[in-house]
């Protein structure tokens, strides 16, 4: 049997403030390099086992992408197993219930909270009262996946009490509230695993023990200088993230991407509420302008361009018929407009022809002819002279 381990030793993190581990690390550790390469489809282990040694929470978001992508996972057939040996905190505690069984050590503590945001040291009263609601709405969704999970032990006054501030749970307690399946005991830890079975990419071991070759550990060093050099490369300070609403194809509603650009790309996160703290179920997704995406892990793996239009229906092309009628008869028209037009002309120059010593052509304004030359003579002649005096 194939069983992907994942250790959770520091905190749930994100680019933007907690260091630790993240969707991509989880989902690395259990597809291997199709997490990596999308051209590769995804080749998931029988087993994944989460082990909690010492990890304090962190990155809501980062959480919740984890959790779902565990729950996909687990619907899809794998089974999901959740060890907690040292501190299980925060918004741990919600990865830890995507499991699909959860065992606890008796040396081993369990932390709830309610969320926290920093909302800076000169917020206004506005600024608190909008992060009072949105860490009202966190608290709402953490609240009902721990109601989900526990089977029905915990009620909500019971997780509203746990998270009105830090509650520290044991084994014992944490068993009673549902949070775990049982006490870790000898007999439940997990059987070991032939040698070369255990898919442990963190640490690739030498390539006879991972059945791996030369040139797949040259492409995952690869992969990671890429990532390293994306990661540091200069950020553009003016682009900020903007909440694309993307309309879906009927009455299935919008989704919303998290994206810096004008238009969807693939690694955008796609998330079902407004305020992107739900990710978008793994799946295909039918645009409204005919488009699809797929979505994996909460983000665009890949997106299909819009099929062919059909071919017209039997009103469409009676209308554009109908339309090209239409347009030929302005033609036609216009036509006989200008075949008249032109007539007309014609017919004054042939008028113009029929007056002695005329060519048919309009005289230009000042030119002397032999007619009027005549007439400005005869008009002078009866013209008396006036003579000019000078001093």
């Amino acid at each position: 049997m194939r069983v992907a381990k994942v250790n959770f030793l520091d905190s749930i993190g994100c680019a933007d403030f907690f260091y630790g581990t993240t969707l991509q690390d989880v989902r690395y550790a259990v597809e291997g390099y199709s997490a990596f390469e999308g051209g590769e489809a995804a080749k998931y282990p029988e087993s994944v086992e989460l082990y909690f040694w010492k990890c304090y929470g962190g990155d809501v978001y980062e959480g919740y992408a984890i959790y779902n992508y565990l729950r996909e996972l687990s619907k899809q057939g794998v089974t999901v197993k959740c060890y907690i040996h040292g501190l299980c905190a925060s918004i741990a505690v919600l990865v830890a219930l995507a499991a699909d069984e959860i065992y606890m050590a008796d040396a081993a503590l369990l932390m709830t909270h309610a969320p926290m945001v920093d909302t800076g040291v000169f917020a206004n009263a506005a600024d608190h009262r909008e992060a009072a609601a949105f860490l009202d709405k966190i608290t709402a969704q953490i609240t009902s996946r721990y109601l989900a999970r526990t089977g029905g032990k915990l009620t909500p006054e019971m997780a509203a009490e746990l998270l009105t501030r830090e509650t520290y749970l044991s084994a014992d307690e944490a068993l009673a509230l549902g949070f775990v399946t049982a006490k870790l005991t000898d007999d439940l830890l997990p059987a070991p695993v032939g040698e070369g079975k255990v898919l442990n990419y963190f640490k690739p071991q030498t390539p006879q023990n991972m059945a791996i070759t030369a040139a797949d550990e040259t492409r995952l060093v690869d992969k990671f200088i890429n990532a390293a050099k994306n990661y540091f490369a200069p950020k553009n300070e003016e682009a900020a993230p903007t909440n694309l609403t993307v309309a879906l194809e009927g009455e299935a509603g919008n989704i919303y991407v998290d994206t810096t650009a004008d238009d969807l790309a693939q690694g955008d996160m796609v998330y079902t509420d407004e305020a992107l703290t739900l990710a978008a179920a793994d799946g295909n997704y039918t645009l409204a302008d005919a488009r699809s995406i797929t979505v994996a892990a909460g983000a665009i793996e890949s997106i299909t361009s819009a099929s062919n239009s059909a071919a017209p229906g039997a009103d469409e092309l009676a209308a554009a018929n109908s339309r090209n009628a239409e347009l030929e008869a302005q033609v036609a028209a216009l036509t006989a407009e200008r075949d008249g037009a032109t007539n007309s002309v014609r017919n004054l120059q042939n008028r113009l022809k029929a007056v002695p010593g005329s060519t048919g052509n309009p005289t230009p304004a000042g030119t002397q002819t032999p007619a009027n030359k005549a007439a400005a003579g005869a008009a002078a002649a009866t013209t008396p002279r006036l003579n000019v005096v000078r001093r």
